[in-house]
């Protein structure tokens, strides 16, 4: 019973408090006022619907009456209403646990795609109003990472860790992403500075030139100066084309009325030349080529036509040497149709620093090199990073260490030249100098070193 600010008068407690007593009695009163026995014992007394203790489980409650444990939860409280505090602390030192292992950058990845596909809702608890307005995650639709241990509740503090192993991971990700930019950036800087241009546009060509050139060769076929050369041709169409003379390996001629034969003025004939005619009309007593001259052909009738007689013609060009090919896998062409008497290797000049000196964690933007050679022009080159044939110099920068990127240029005659730039990879206290910017690009032939070398066609 709860006392009043009257004397002698007390009155039921409903809500918890300090009180005076416990009623021995019923109260049978028909009135409001009435005499009750009473066991007076002062204390602070716990209302069941602010304060209860499950008798079975020993659930506590606050703000409910029914603390009962169900479900199959194994909470240990239960508050019926928010819960307002200065902090939330979960029990977190090491020697609390067990089995500890931290995770790895393969589960931080797959953490972002877990926290990508979280359905985030909107609700109210049925006990509550609707303007109550909540937002959280639904635990039958939630992972069962971020559940609690019996599945029926989200785990606050196993959501916070698996959105920080994504954040983590979209962290690692734009790191990539900022280094690629700056490489990018750098290497963008470089062309607009006019810096590596012929350099770094000769290395590309290079590199696809060197790899048509071995996927042609593999299948028996060359391309040198011009020259297509196979051991098979076979094509759905064929077009002949005017050359600068306007002279084309095809063409038509006609032999007029009267007459029994037509000179056909073509650059493109030679002595050896195969000359295909066709006739568009009967010429009756027959035909045939006549002669064959460097710049020409005649075509003569058995006998004059009254009628011109229209032809067409084609020419094939006999080579004077034959490409031969092995039946290895690896068909190579022979030499025999290559340039003679070239033994100079081409001249390859390093654009940029050798050795070029930079920081643990920076970017590296190779400059390429020049190529030239004092017979053939627009020769490819081959780029290789630590004896490596590679299209891009993507260079390892996250430790210290010394790498190499060689350049290699070969001329139809089969000259060799290779040039090699020395990158060096320091860690950040190192205290050296860096390497001062080259004015212009370094000639080998200033600086021969022994990878360099001269292999003519055919020793």
């Amino acid at each position: 019973m709860l006392s009043t600010t009257t004397p002698g008068v007390a009155v039921k407690a409903l809500h918890s408090g300090q009180t005076i007593g416990i009623a021995l009695e019923n109260y049978t009163a028909s009135t409001t006022a009435g005499t009750v026995e009473t066991f007076v014992s002062s204390q602070y007394w716990l209302a069941p619907q602010d304060f209860a203790i499950d008798a079975t489980t020993g659930t506590m409650g606050i703000g409910t009456t029914t603390p009962t444990n169900t479900g199959g939860s194994n909470y240990r409280l239960a508050v019926g209403g928010d819960i307002i505090a200065t902090g939330f602390v979960n029990l977190s030192e090491g020697d609390s646990k067990a089995d500890i292992q931290h995770i790895s950058t393969t589960t931080a990845n797959s953490f972002l795609e877990t926290v990508r596909g979280l359905m985030v809702a909107e609700y109210h608890y049925k006990n509550e109003p609707a303007s109550a307005g909540r937002v959280g995650l639904i635990a039958e639709e939630a992972p069962q990472i971020v559940r609690s241990t019996k599945g029926n509740g989200i785990d606050l503090y196993k959501l916070l860790s698996v959105a920080v192993g994504g954040l983590q991971s979209l962290a690692n990700k734009f790191d990539a992403l900022v280094a690629l930019v700056s490489e990018l950036t750098a290497r963008v800087v470089a062309l607009e500075n006019g810096s590596g241009v012929s350099g770094a546009v000769s290395g590309a060509v290079g590199n696809i030139a060197g790899a048509l050139e071995t996927a042609l060769t593999s299948q028996s076929v060359s391309i040198a100066n011009g020259t297509v050369t196979a051991s098979t041709l076979a094509a759905n169409h064929f077009v002949a084309t005017p050359g600068a003379t306007g002279d084309a390996p095809a063409g038509s001629a006609t032999i007029p009325a009267g007459e029994t034969s037509v000179l056909v003025r073509n650059i493109l004939v030679a002595e050896h030349s195969k000359v295909f005619v066709t006739f568009n009309s009967n010429t009756g007593s027959g035909w045939y080529v006549s002669e064959k001259t460097d710049g020409g052909f005649t075509v003569a009738l058995n006998a004059p036509l009254q009628n011109d007689a229209s032809f067409d013609y084609f020419v094939v060009d006999l080579a004077t040497s034959t490409p031969t090919f092995s039946s290895t896998s690896n068909l190579e062409p022979s030499t025999s149709n290559l340039p003679q008497g070239d033994s100079q290797a081409p001249t390859i000049l390093i654009n940029g620093n050798n050795p070029a000196t930079i920081q643990v964690g920076n970017s590296y933007a190779d400059l390429g090199a020049l190529v030239t050679d004092n017979v053939d022009q627009n020769i490819g080159m081959t780029t290789l990073l630590d004896g490596v044939e590679t299209l891009t110099v993507n260079l390892d920068t996250s430790a210290p260490g010394t790498h190499t990127v060689t350049y290699r240029a070969v001329d139809v005659a089969g000259n060799t030249a290779n040039v090699t730039r020395t990158v060096i990879v320091e860690s950040a206290g190192s205290t050296s100098e860096p390497t001062p910017p080259s004015a212009s690009p370094i000639p080998d032939t200033l600086n021969p070193t022994p990878s360099s070398t001269s292999t003519p066609s055919g020793t």
